[in-house]
């Protein structure tokens, strides 16, 4: 009889252990670069291991398919967070549009105005995170525009203003300029991170 009960208990925890076991899943940031895709210039690419050390899992992508998937396959398991910059903000835009809710979204640099046109309703839009840098001159992610995307979102939008200083770049559009921060990524990293912790 103990035999048979030490067999039946092996059984039962052989077969629970086979259950997955997500207590220890680090969080999942995906990250959505811009036009450029996913090259080591881009501001999000190059700042992968900020996330890391930052204590979050990372998955980089330029398919809004991909990452609405992952959305719908982890969410049940770890928290997702979805971090989209400039052309990947207004795809980030698609994806939540679709009714793909991440725990919390940031747009770095994005263009406001095609987000709001894209998403249609603000009842979309997860709490979300703005960084953007007050002298952004890509004509496509105006400053000006961030205002109105806060009045729109109802109180979901939250703006980490970036104001440091660099040399001047042709590329307004570009990542080494004021759209990507002139390189200088500690302060908006920090601003996501800090971010995603408290969602």
């Amino acid at each position: 009889m103990y035999f048979v009960r030490c067999l039946l208990v092996t059984i039962c925890l052989a077969g629970m252990q086979a259950l997955p076991v997500h207590a220890g899943q680090k969080p999942l940031v995906i990250l959505i670069p811009g036009a450029g895709g996913a090259v080591p210039n881009d501001f999000l690419v190059r700042n992968k291991s900020g996330f890391q050390r930052a204590g979050f899992a990372v998955k980089i992508t330029t398919s809004p398919r991909e990452a609405a998937k992952t959305i719908r396959q982890q969410s049940a398991r770890r928290k997702v967070y979805l971090v989209g910059m400039s052309k990947g903000a207004m795809m980030s835009a698609r994806i939540l549009s679709r009714g793909v809710r991440p725990a919390a979204a940031v747009f770095v640099s994005g263009n406001y105005q095609r987000v709001m046109a894209t998403m249609g309703s603000a009842a979309q839009l997860p709490s979300t995170l703005v960084v953007h840098h007050r002298q952004d001159r890509c004509r496509m992610s105006a400053p000006g525009h961030v205002s109105a995307f806060v009045n729109w979102s109802r109180g979901r939008v939250r703006v980490a203003w970036m104001s440091m200083s660099g040399g001047g770049n042709d590329n307004p559009c570009g990542p080494n300029g004021a759209h990507g921060f002139f390189r200088k990524d500690q302060k908006p990293i920090a601003a996501i991170t800090r971010f995603l912790r408290t969602h």
